[in-house]
């Protein structure tokens, strides 16, 4: 069953894993439906993933856009 987050007062949104894995490899799903990948393991994926949300919030930080800014995917990893 599926709880309000911190901040959430009403309609509880469906929600799933952020990670996923497809054809062997990682991917990372943001909020805004953009898969990022394919990355080697889970955990490369985990790490890419933060690096992606910390961009996004110091990018919006600094525009002053709360929430509306989305970053161009991260690199293919080798």
């Amino acid at each position: 069953m599926h709880s309000n987050r911190k901040g959430e007062s009403c309609y509880i949104p469906y929600r799933t894993g952020r990670f996923f894995m497809g054809n062997s490899n990682w991917y990372f799903t943001t909020r805004e439906k953009l898969d990022h990948g394919p990355f080697p393991t889970r955990e490369k994926a985990e790490r890419e993933c933060k690096i992606y949300i910390r961009i996004c919030l110091s990018v919006e930080e600094r525009l002053g856009q709360g929430g509306n800014f989305i970053p161009a995917p991260p690199r293919k990893s080798v």
